[in-house]
């Protein structure tokens, strides 16, 4: 697989979708050219890898982070971005795609969709599934009125006809939205993902270069922004 700079990828993509929105936006109305910062309280990732298919369900809770009071006066709005990194899978002579999915299914609890669309690092749409490769991202924009949520929830759901086998590896680089965050709890830094795997495809590992990720059960939790590796093996290795 190849090697990205994970940081440029986020800041190119979130700097282009900030320049569309700016150029987009009337010129007068600053709240809503200048995203809201917000910072992921939560973020907890499911797989369900089997023989036969594949399912992902990331469910992330948001809070807003330092608004400004022009944001809550009446008429203002505010836009919230977020990066959503895809699954890449090695199994056997196949190199793509965990989920070939362009615009997976969405659940909101605050907010309204502005835009949800497969991006590649230069800002391109990815418009069939044979163009993701592994620096892209899902962009999704939320637009909000000047009644701000104290917290909000985010769930992507994505899934697959075709499973693994037990050499497959998943490689996986959990997002942060570009935000670097210098304090908070632990997970608003970091994912947590928790995998359901078939009998055939036990032990799982998931490993950071050659270091093995301690495991918990059938959970990891994972830094944002650092590459992984979920490797699959027969029962018993």
């Amino acid at each position: 697989m190849r090697l990205f700079s994970h940081q440029i990828i986020i800041g190119a993509l979130l700097g282009i979708l900030g320049g569309i929105i700016l150029l987009a936006a009337p010129a007068d109305n600053h709240a809503t050219a200048e995203p809201l910062l917000t910072v992921r309280a939560k973020d907890q990732v499911t797989l369900h890898v089997r023989s036969a298919y594949l399912t992902f369900n990331e469910t992330f809770v948001v809070t807003p982070a330092a608004v400004k009071s022009d944001r809550t006066q009446p008429g203002a709005t505010s836009l919230v971005h977020f990066l959503i990194a895809p699954f890449w899978l090695k199994d056997g002579n196949y190199r793509g795609p965990a989920f070939p999915v362009l615009r997976p299914q969405l659940t909101l609890t605050s907010g309204r969709l502005k835009r949800f669309v497969l991006l590649r690092p230069d800002g391109e749409s990815v418009r069939t599934v044979d163009e993701i490769t592994p620096d892209c991202r899902y962009v999704l924009t939320l637009e909000f009125g000047h009644m701000l949520p104290e917290q909000f929830t985010v769930t992507v759901q994505m899934s697959s006809p075709v499973g693994v086998s037990s050499d497959a590896e998943l490689s996986y680089t959990p997002s942060n939205d570009g935000h670097t965050l210098g304090s908070g709890t632990p997970e608003s830094v970091q994912t947590a993902v928790h995998i359901v795997a078939d009998e055939n495809l036990e032990p799982w590992r998931a490993m950071r270069g050659n270091e093995m990720i301690p495991r918990h059960d059938a959970w990891v939790t994972l830094d944002r922004e650092v590459p992984y590796t979920i490797r699959f093996a027969p029962k018993g290795e």
